[in-house]
């Protein structure tokens, strides 16, 4: 209706967002059985033509007109020339993922290669303290953007002492993953936000670029930045995690 639309065109484009959306909530359902073979890649293709379907009804594009898939650190889009910035294909880095590599490195967590190729994001193993949040020592698993780092065992900290040391079991470890996976999966659902910058990045190659590798991040910050307000259990994010949890 802001475009000028006419009501009838409006509620043709909500029912189009609609099934972005069913499509969205199949994919974070999905990645609450994430440790299923196959199911976490099953879960960030969904919520990746979910969300792209959102954003192309946003631009007024064609349904499946271009689709934006996460890879790790990277988002590959393929669309039409006119929806995907001037190029079929367009390939381009996310700064979530790197700040949530970054974090990992520095803190001394390793990389698990096994489980990152099999649920289709980094997945990092924490055995140290955990000093730039210091709440995450107190947690079995967190995560930064698309990136989960998980204890499988080691030492919980509390106040900067050691409180106690653990070994946790599959069935414990294994609904903790699910769990981040489901707010990993979110990172691209979030993404969708890069679309209010969608006139302006046309004036030139450099804000092309920011807005390509930027834009997503900035509405994932200002999501998270509001929540953090709100205590853990009561954050929208949170609360659709636990509600999808497979028990």
């Amino acid at each position: 209706m802001w475009r000028g639309e006419n009501t009838s065109k409006t509620l043709e484009q909500c029912a189009k967002g609609s099934i972005g959306g069913t499509l969205i909530y199949a994919g974070e359902k999905a990645a609450s059985y994430s440790t299923t073979p196959g199911i976490g890649w099953a879960a960030h293709g969904l919520v990746a033509i979910g969300s792209s379907v959102r954003e192309n009804v946003a631009q007024d594009y064609d349904l499946f007109e271009r689709v934006a898939y996460d890879l790790a650190f990277m988002r590959l889009s393929i669309g039409s020339e006119r929806s995907n910035h001037g190029s079929i294909f367009q390939a381009y880095a996310l700064l979530g993922p790197f700040a949530g590599i970054w974090a990992n490195l520095a803190q001394g967590n390793s990389l698990n290669w096994q489980a990152s190729l099999y649920n289709g994001n980094l997945i990092f193993e924490a055995t140290e303290e955990q000093y730039f949040r210091p709440n995450d020592n107190d947690e079995q698993s967190y995560g930064i953007a698309n990136v989960i780092t998980i204890r499988r065992e080691g030492h919980k900290y509390r106040d900067g002492k050691r409180a106690d040391d653990y070994h946790a079991d599959q069935e414990d470890l294994a609904r903790s993953l699910e769990h981040e996976q489901i707010h990993a999966v979110m990172y691209r659902e979030f993404g969708s936000v890069d679309v209010l910058l969608e006139e302006w990045e046309k004036y030139n190659r450099l804000k092309q670029r920011f807005h390509l590798s930027l834009g997503g991040d900035l509405g994932y910050a200002a999501i998270v930045g509001i929540s953090t307000s709100f205590p853990h259990e009561l954050r929208a994010s949170e609360w659709n995690a636990s509600n999808l949890d497979h028990k």
